[in-house]
């Protein structure tokens, strides 16, 4: 079974993650939030940490400090430590 995906890219001074994931979870200023496929399209700034549900059973996460997420048309991109 094809589960929908996003397209993803997170750049950061230290590390850095361009692929697929199922969901992407983080937090802004009204609190916890997650993108799912169709997602509507919108820009936040984000803080303590960015979650991508990589499958099933795997996740890898970002620790936070400043960063602003862009989601347009199933694709994000996050801009850390700017």
């Amino acid at each position: 079974m094809n589960l929908p995906v996003l397209k993803v890219s997170v750049i950061s001074p230290t590390d850095s993650y361009q692929g697929v994931v199922l969901s992407l979870s983080s937090h802004n200023t009204k609190g916890p939030f997650d993108v799912l496929p169709q997602h509507t399209n919108f820009i936040t700034i984000i803080k303590d940490k960015v979650a991508l549900r990589l499958d099933e059973r795997h996740q890898k996460e970002f620790a936070v400090t400043k960063g602003v997420l862009s989601c347009h048309e199933d694709e994000v991109t996050v801009y850390l430590g700017l």
